[in-house]
């Protein structure tokens, strides 16, 4: 899947327009450098590397979740209305990051 197809998946979802698509597509690389570190965290991290297919889902959820986070960045605690929000150091759930395979080199 090329980051245009994810691009037009994250367009249906959240209603984008024209005027956020720049924006998608930064998250979408942040949310590329983020699988890819998870990925190689223990192996030496080829320069011409991509998000493998297996993760594309992933990708894009990982992107949707940036792009709804925005403007809460770093929030340790929020509570209003009944809404209560904390956020771990991570920059994405832990949970997600869970279902990356790291790489393992020799």
């Amino acid at each position: 899947m090329t980051d245009n197809d994810k691009l037009a998946i994250l367009s249906q979802r959240i209603g984008n327009t024209t005027s956020t698509t720049a924006l998608l597509r930064s998250y979408l690389f942040d949310a590329q450098e983020i699988i890819l570190n998870k990925i190689y965290e223990v192996a030496e991290r080829p320069i011409d590397a991509v998000v493998p297919s297996k993760y594309d889902s992933l990708h894009i959820r990982i992107t949707e979740y940036l792009y709804y986070r925005r403007g809460s960045e770093g929030q340790t605690v929020h509570n209003e209305g009944g809404i209560n929000r904390t956020y771990a150091s991570s920059t994405v759930p832990r949970e997600m990051l869970k279902e990356i395979t790291p790489e393992a080199g020799v």
